[in-house]
């Protein structure tokens, strides 16, 4: 009861600050005294409960409709399709890289799987290893990154769990290739539109909706603070590239782990989770934890310029995005951390 209690505290709190640029109003002490302490000029936040109803508040600038790029919550839409295709029998996790791309200069493509792709665990680096900030504003060709994280890869095997963009870039051309639909289309058709994500938008509609995306900045080791919002898409696509609102992101998550879309087989690929470091495991572009004690489901995006983190904990999900990374080496996740103040605030109060 007095878990309940504080749940529908923190909501009205959040449904009085509403979708109207918060500069001012009350907010969240989890969100206002991070964001204080780390300097991060905008804050979204959604909070989703049972019944379904999205409270969101924002903190800085932006507004409920303001956009931010998601990041790694990108690859979920990915893996999410790569299920429903398989439910539909266009193609299958275990369906090896070569069946589809016979020409891709990977050693071991006839072994590593479209599922290897999804769990991190295909032994392929991430093409933004050497990245240095300037490399963020370039112009790439798909192929191109591909090529550029299997060169990266010498010293790893099929099976090591390696993070790496590089991965759902092939999973895309896999995609691609057996059912002759670009994925952006398909995740339009089976996912955006049946899940109502009117505000969820892919790296290449950028230009389209550049008036509702906010300004995002990285703290980097060289040169402070910069501006990241001019930064290209081609480098991040489905990887990390897409654009959307806390409360899309809240609902999308919601849909994903505890909606019907996926059959019962595919939810168990999707949460087959295994260890990746202490505390930390891996499914199918989606990740669990212990927070104090209790198992939480969470996405995860750090990208130049941005930071979303999507948390699961029992019946409500708590959704943060905002304009601010850490590229200074520090491994600060801003996103994350308000995400996780604002569960334990709730369990605090158990």
């Amino acid at each position: 009861m007095v878990r309940k209690i504080a749940l529908l505290l923190l909501l009205a709190l959040l449904a009085a600050c509403g979708g109207s640029p918060a500069g001012g109003r009350q907010v969240p002490y989890a969100v206002s005294r991070i964001a204080d302490e780390y300097a991060i000029p905008s804050v979204s936040v959604a909070v989703m409960p049972a019944d379904g109803e999205v409270r969101q508040t924002c903190y800085g600038k932006g507004t409920g409709s303001s956009l931010y790029c998601v990041g790694s919550v990108s690859k979920s839409f990915v893996a999410a399709l790569a299920l429903i295709l398989q439910q539909e029998g266009s193609i299958r996790l275990d369906d090896p890289v070569g069946k589809y791309l016979p020409a891709l200069s990977l050693w071991d493509k006839d072994r590593v799987t479209l599922r290897d792709l999804l769990s991190m665990r295909s032994g392929v680096a991430d093409y933004t290893t050497d990245f240095a900030p300037a490399d963020y504003f370039k112009d790439y060709a798909p192929d191109e990154l591909i090529h550029m994280g299997i060169r990266n890869s010498a010293l790893l095997e099929r099976g090591d769990f390696r993070y790496s963009n590089t991965n759902i870039l092939i999973a895309k051309e896999m995609i691609e290739a057996a059912t002759g639909k670009e994925c952006e289309t398909l995740i339009r058709e089976k996912i955006l539109v049946p899940c109502g994500l009117k505000d969820t938008f892919f790296a290449d509609e950028k230009s389209r909706i550049h008036s509702r995306i906010i300004h995002g900045y990285s703290d980097t080791l060289q040169d402070g603070r910069m501006d990241f919002t001019g930064a290209t898409t081609s480098w991040s696509g489905l990887a990390c590239g897409m654009y959307s609102t806390a409360s899309d992101i809240a609902k999308w998550a919601d849909a994903l782990i505890r909606g019907h879309f996926l059959s019962e087989a595919s939810k168990q690929a999707l949460l087959d989770f295994f260890s990746v470091r202490d505390g930390v495991e891996y499914g199918l572009c989606v990740a669990r934890k212990m927070l104090r004690g209790q198992q939480v489901i969470f996405l995860q995006g750090n990208v130049p310029g941005y930071g979303a983190a999507v948390l699961i904990r029992g019946d409500t999900v708590y959704a943060v995005l905002c304009d601010l990374s850490d590229y200074s080496g520090g491994g600060v996740y801003y996103a994350e951390l308000i995400a996780d103040e604002l569960a334990l605030s709730d369990a605090g109060n158990r």
